[in-house]
């Protein structure tokens, strides 16, 4: 009758499986390093790639997806901002609600005897439909204000030239270039918003005829339109561009769609996230490779080893069996110190990139699982070859 008993227990060849990885030191450590550098390539570049895309779509966490932008580029003929109006659009396009023109020019300016540089965005009263703008202190440009010295400054703007405090810069005037505006609003923190180029934080709005006063081009640089329902923003940026290069010709027309930019993220963090993988892959497989190696150099070094323990009556089986567990020792000993790794350098990374870190969920289990699953691949053929010796040839060889 077959004794199921027969041999060392499971307990007994884990301790010998450590005590042989202890006895052959650098080549063990070796191969630790290989698998520890493999599993922290998976878990960092895993946790890496998550906390991207996390910090991407926050981004594109406040973005109406209704809301389309018309970038307008013109190298000799522009179109001047009474070319067209924001009603024409809006009439001929009955799916926007409302559409805003802006202007952009970086001007000079002066406030208690300091000077800066502002991103100067000349628009209409429409413009804090469109975005959704809320204020902080005083109020929007209205349709009155067109031809009024009249600005609305971002928080940053103003807690600069505030000192820290940007109540105090409301109803002040600032210099812009020879004329002096008046601050009737404060935004609220927008932050940035990827539908608009400019971060509304640390931009400066006039009245886009009020520009006239310290811009030399009043060419529009674009349109930004607010679409009804979400349903037809793509059609109706479409029919956008249609009327811009119908009425323009000439001009340089390039449509965006909130919707289109979210798909286009979404696509890019998974590529992105491919490629890490595939990266954290490849260090895997050296330390894959690692393990094999240094097992088929015990096997070799423990000739007569496997040898003696076949001649006491080790059968095939037990052979196999402890260097599959030697190697799955190196292998779960490496996987432990490797993702405790991964996730450190992750951490320190995303730090450093100034997001705030979340773990993600599938790291550790696809790191120590796939570290495990490529030491145990890696050590099978080693620990076949050794169950394979004959114990005579083993036992003579020097």
């Amino acid at each position: 009758m077959h004794d199921s008993s027969y041999g060392m227990s499971i307990l007994m060849i884990w301790r010998e499986a450590w005590r042989n990885l202890m006895a052959t030191g650098r080549s063990t450590l070796l191969a630790l390093s290989g698998i520890a550098i493999g599993c922290a390539s998976v878990v960092a570049f895993v946790n890496t790639g998550h906390n991207a895309t996390l910090a991407a779509l926050k981004m594109f966490s406040g973005l109406d997806i209704n809301v389309i932008t018309a970038d307008l580029n013109s190298y000799n003929h522009g179109i001047g901002s009474d070319s067209i109006t924001m009603a024409d659009l809006t009439t001929a396009i009955p799916g926007l609600s409302s559409a805003a023109p802006w202007i952009y020019y970086p001007s000079p300016g002066r406030y208690n005897g300091k000077t800066e540089t502002f991103t100067m965005i000349g628009s209409s009263a429409e413009l804090e439909e469109v975005m959704q703008l809320r204020l902080r202190y005083g109020r929007f440009i209205t349709d009155y204000d067109q031809h009024s010295s009249y600005v609305v400054i971002g928080n940053e703007v103003a807690v600069t030239l505030g000192e820290g405090d940007a109540s105090r810069m409301l109803g002040k005037q600032i210099q812009l270039g020879n004329y002096l505006y008046t601050v009737i609003g404060i935004f609220a923190i927008k932050g940035q918003n990827p539908i608009f180029p400019f971060s509304l934080d640390s931009v400066v709005i006039a009245p886009i005829n009020a520009m006239r006063k310290i811009s030399p081009n009043t060419d529009l640089n674009g349109i930004i339109a607010r679409t009804i329902t979400t349903a037809t923003t793509e059609s109706d940026a479409k029919d956008l561009l249609a009327l811009l290069k119908r009425k323009f010709p000439a001009v340089d027309i390039n449509v965006r769609v909130a919707q289109q930019l979210l798909k286009g993220q979404t696509e890019q963090s998974k590529t992105f996230s491919f490629m890490l993988i595939g990266l954290a892959g490849i260090s895997l497989l050296t330390g894959g490779i690692a393990i094999s190696n240094v097992m088929l150099m015990n096997v070799s070094a423990r000739r007569k080893e496997i040898g003696l323990r076949m001649a006491l009556g080790a059968r095939t089986q037990d052979i196999r069996r402890l260097f599959l567990y030697e190697a799955a020792a190196l292998t779960l000993a490496g996987a432990i110190l490797g993702t405790l790794a991964g996730i450190i350098v992750a951490f320190l990374f995303v730090l450093y990139s100034g997001w705030s870190f979340s773990l993600a969920p599938l790291s550790i289990p696809l790191g120590i699982g796939s570290s495990i699953m490529a030491g145990l691949i890696s050590g099978f053929y080693p620990a076949h070859k050794a169950s394979q010796m004959e114990p005579v040839q083993a036992l003579r060889d020097d």
